[in-house]
């Protein structure tokens, strides 16, 4: 299934990249590491290179050498010390300039963008990592691309589990998380498929793990779950289910309780799940055709397109903004909702997806568009366009305004007999 979210998200992470950047430069001044000179430590088949702090007290390891010839690479143990400084922090320093790539700790590139995750060979005999009790800070894709890695305890010291720290790690089936957890990024353990097994210490005072799911004591939100369960029931209570929630989920069919009131940004959006359903006395969320939607103001929550991929946008719903998800598979043909009034941001993001090959509007007056990031294309492109015949002109003139005409694959005009046709054929 293509991460449509990526892409719109694309220019606002290189924002964040540059940011981060910046924040770390003025964190660097604070713990004055000394990037001119490094230090290293060589065990086995493993040479481990650190910067050291301006009071040389601490060392960050920022890099990881693997060389087989020297040794067995199954169990990769991390220093606590190296030259008698204590190691407090791990993972690749980006200290060119801003990227919109990152690197694990072996040096190697990760562009989640293009599904890469960093793996090489080099790190497929990698089946135990030990992180040091000395560490309270991992970077963000620090151990992306380890195949072979089976679990991990993260040491209790550390407290922000930052974006995909383990992305990819495909057999990774147990993670023991720190006691002294207060972030934890939805994205850290994507596609880590075989993940079985989530844990945490009752004393940790944000979070839980119920039945595989990972929650937000106080207020009561689902914020991620495990690769693992097929069948998840939101238990009674949870209020919210937190963005990019299933984003690692195995899951093929959801229930959603009566107590759920917010369901965040692409909180269920995974080409596993084949049904939801939905708590009769659910007052705020409904289900109509192919369509989870808000009651409050028929707002898309969830889009399901068939096995075909095949999507028709129920006329129930009249707004359409850059939250919702799409769960099932990907989207080849969508057919909008004759009602729609109001198109958010990339509310049209399914135009993102590269399977899309066919969009139809069936409004006589195309929707409003607002909240449209700079340089970006809010309507469907790089598709074949269908509108009802009597409002051709009127879309066309639509897509000038909006500096989309020039990307559309083809126009095409359509009728409610051909409409009926196709919707006939897909369904089978």
């Amino acid at each position: 299934m293509e991460k449509r979210w990526l892409i719109p998200l694309f220019f606002t992470f290189l924002a964040v990249v540059a940011i981060g950047c910046s924040n770390g430069t003025a964190k660097s001044k604070k713990e004055a590491w000394n990037y001119e000179e490094a230090v290293e430590m060589k065990s086995g088949a493993f040479t481990f290179h650190a910067y050291v702090s301006g009071d040389e007290s601490k060392c960050w390891i920022y890099l990881i050498d693997v060389d087989k010839e020297k040794g067995d690479t199954s169990d990769l143990e991390l220093p606590s010390e190296i030259e008698g400084k204590k190691v407090t922090r791990i993972g690749y320093a980006e200290l060119s300039e801003p990227s919109e790539f990152r690197k694990n700790i072996f040096g190697i590139r990760v562009e989640r963008v293009h599904n890469i995750d960093g793996y090489d060979k080099k790190l497929e005999g990698i089946t135990k990592v030990t992180i040091p009790d000395s560490v309270t800070e991992i970077q963000a894709t620090c151990f992306s691309g380890l195949r072979y890695l089976s679990s991990i305890k993260i040491p209790d010291g550390v407290h922000k589990l930052k974006s995909e720290t383990f992305y990819g790690c495909e057999r990774l089936k147990s993670v023991t998380l720190p006691k002294n957890l207060d972030s934890f990024h939805a994205d850290a353990l994507e596609d880590c498929s075989a993940l079985k097994t989530l844990k945490i210490s009752s004393e940790n005072e944000k979070y839980e793990v119920i039945d595989g799911m990972l929650m937000i004591k106080n207020k009561h939100e689902l914020i991620f779950v495990v690769a693992e369960k097929k069948t998840v029931k939101i238990p009674e209570g949870v209020i919210t289910i937190g963005n990019r929630a299933f984003i690692n989920s195995g899951a093929q069919n959801v229930l959603i309780s009566s107590t759920v009131k917010n369901i965040g940004s692409q909180a269920l959006e995974n080409e596993n799940i084949k049904n939801i359903k939905i708590a009769k006395d659910n007052k705020n969320f409904a289900i109509s055709g192919q369509c989870i939607y808000a009651k409050g103001d028929d707002r898309l929550v969830v889009a399901m397109p068939n096995k075909k991929g095949f999507l028709r946008i129920s006329n129930r719903i009249r707004k359409l903004d850059d939250t919702y998800s799409i769960a099932g598979g990907d989207v080849r043909i969508v057919v909008l909702s004759r009602n729609l009034e109001e198109v958010r941001g990339t509310g049209l993001s399914f135009s993102y997806n590269e399977m899309l090959k066919k969009v139809y509007f069936t409004g006589g007056i195309p929707p409003k568009v607002s909240d449209v990031k700079d340089g970006s294309c809010p309507l469907p492109i790089s598709a074949n366009i269908y509108v009802p015949k009597n409002a051709e002109d009127s879309y066309k003139e639509w897509y000038k305004d909006n500096d989309c005409y020039d990307h559309v694959e083809s126009w095409n005009t359509y009728n409610q007999i051909e409409l009926k046709k196709l919707e006939e054929k897909m369904n089978k």
